[in-house]
Parts: C-alpha cells; sequence; structure tokens
C-alpha cells in the first residue's frame, strides 16, 4: 500500500515563497498490518511565515526506491502546476538512509556521494558553486543522538553539557579552521580528566575543568 497526497494550493503557496522543508516518517501513530507496519510521510514547508505541509506519503515500503518515486512525482505534478523545479534552499531529514538518498535522487538530481564531493569543493575552495540545495540532518536529532553516546559513555552531568556546548557550536559553524579549532577543543576536555584547562573557553558553568 503506497498513498500520495498533496494539494495544488500549498504547490502554488510554496512556489510563492520557497522555503526550508522538513521530511520525517513516524510509525508511532499507525497499526501493524500483518507482518508490515505503515508509516505516515511528511513534507513540511517552514518558515518565518509559518509551516504548512507540502505533501503526505502513507507507505507500507521505506526503501529508498519508495520515498524517491513519491518525492519524484511531487516533484513532476509541481512543475505542472507551477511551469518551474520544485528547488527549496534547504531539506532536512533524520538520520533515515532511504530519506537521505531519496533526496539527493529526486530533488538534487544527483546521488548523495556526488552532493558531498561538491559540498567538499566548496569548503576547501576549489569550487564556487554551491548546491542549489542544501540536504542537511536535523539539528535536534543529531545532538540527541550525541546525548545518548555521552550518557552510554558513562560522562557525568556536568562534563556533559561542556560537551553539548561544544557540539552545538560545532554544529553552528561557518568555517572549516572554526570546525576544526572547536574540535581540538572538544579533543581537550575528552583528554584534561578534570583538571585545569584554560585553553577551553567554555562558559564558566559548563566547563568541568575550570577553577572551583
Amino acid at each position: 500500500m503506497v498513498v500520495h497526497m498533496y494539494r495544488e494550493y500549498f504547490l502554488r503557496k510554496f512556489h510563492s515563497r520557497p522555503t526550508i522543508l522538513h521530511l520525517d516518517a513516524t510509525g508511532a501513530v499507525t497499526r501493524q498490518m500483518g507482518d508490515k507496519r505503515p508509516y505516515p510521510y511528511a513534507l513540511i514547508s517552514a518558515g518565518p511565515g509559518g509551516s504548512f505541509p507540502l505533501a503526505y506519503m502513507v507507505s507500507e515500503s521505506h526503501t529508498v526506491p519508495t520515498v524517491a518515486h513519491f518525492l519524484s512525482q511531487l516533484s513532476r505534478h509541481y512543475k505542472l502546476v507551477n511551469k518551474g523545479k520544485l528547488t527549496p534552499p534547504q531539506v532536512v531529514t533524520d538520520f533515515s538512509w532511504a530519506l537521505l538518498h531519496a533526496v539527493a535522487h529526486s530533488i538534487l538530481n544527483s546521488t548523495l556521494e556526488e552532493y558531498l564531493d561538491t559540498c567538499w569543493e566548496v569548503v576547501i575552495g576549489t569550487s564556487t558553486s554551491p548546491p542549489q540545495t542544501l540536504l542537511s540532518m536535523c539539528g535536534a536529532h543529531i545532538s540527541h543522538k550525541f546525548s545518548g553516546v555521552l550518557k552510554e559513555k558513562g560522562v557525568g552531568r556536568q562534563e556533559k553539557m561542556g560537551y553539548m556546548w561544544l557540539f552545538a557550536k560545532m554544529q553552528q559553524a561557518g568555517s572549516l579552521p572554526e570546525l576544526d579549532g572547536l574540535f581540538v577543543k572538544m579533543c581537550a576536555l575528552a583528554l584534561s580528566k578534570g583538571q585545569p584547562a584554560v585553553s577551553l573557553d567554555l562558559p564558566k558553568r559548563w566547563n568541568p575543568t575550570s577553577e572551583r
């Protein structure tokens, strides 16, 4: 079972003011059907003026071809309605392999590997042509995963706050040197073992190595 849903009104609304798109799926609101569980997929436009659904899919299949077909069909109808290509400034997903590869295939018209190569060339300065659409993983999902790893490793509450602060700054880094510098600080925090380390430059209440 696969069902696609979208309205011409929202396709036109998005075309008039393209914003970031968020693509996610959940199995928490559906019932098991035999040996399969259908997931609702939502593609949401989020911007300063609020959010609205661009498209939905309900599917028992959660593979790259299934999600890619959904996005390809949406792109095709979008072009028929608006006489233009679906080109959001950014698409945000979670860690799903299927979602990441499907977006790369159907919206970026590329592969994930080619997309990453293009981004890397821009970062190191060998190219000045970034992708028209950025594909990124949700910062909240990434932070939650990192927090879980710290808990599994037995990191204490005070130290964990320092790690999380640095990790958040790394996600916001605007250049490779800035990212490298923050990574060095995280390594210094990991190696400090509670000893004073004045080079970390963390907020005092989150710096487990500051003098007390």
